[in-house]
C-alpha cells in the first residue's frame, strides 16, 4: 500500500495525474480530510484554474492540486492504487 507523502517533501512525478490528498482549512485545527484530486506540474495552469489560491495561506505546493480550493491547504498526497482486475 502507498504511503502519504508530504507536498513539501516531493510532488508526483507525472506531468498530470489523479491522486488522493489530505487537506484542511488553513485556519482550522480540525482533522484533515481525504479527497480525490487532479494534479498538474504546470503552476501557471493550476493558478489560472484556481483563482482563489493564496500562497500565504496554502503554501507554495498546494496550488498544484485541484483540491486546494479557497482556504484549503493540501498537505499530503498518495498515488491511487491500481484498479482491481475483473475475472471474466
Amino acid at each position: 500500500m502507498s504511503k502519504w507523502i508530504s507536498v513539501n517533501e516531493r510532488l508526483p512525478d507525472a506531468e498530470h495525474c489523479y491522486c488522493l490528498v489530505t487537506r484542511h482549512y488553513h485556519s482550522s485545527k480540525e482533522r484533515p480530510s481525504v479527497h480525490y484530486s487532479f494534479f498538474t506540474k504546470n503552476r501557471e495552469l493550476a493558478r489560472k484554474n484556481n483563482k482563489y489560491y493564496s500562497r500565504k495561506y496554502q503554501g507554495k505546493n498546494s496550488v498544484h492540486f485541484e483540491a486546494a480550493e479557497s482556504g484549503f491547504v493540501v498537505t499530503h498526497w498518495m498515488e491511487l492504487p491500481k484498479p482491481a482486475e475483473l475475472e471474466v
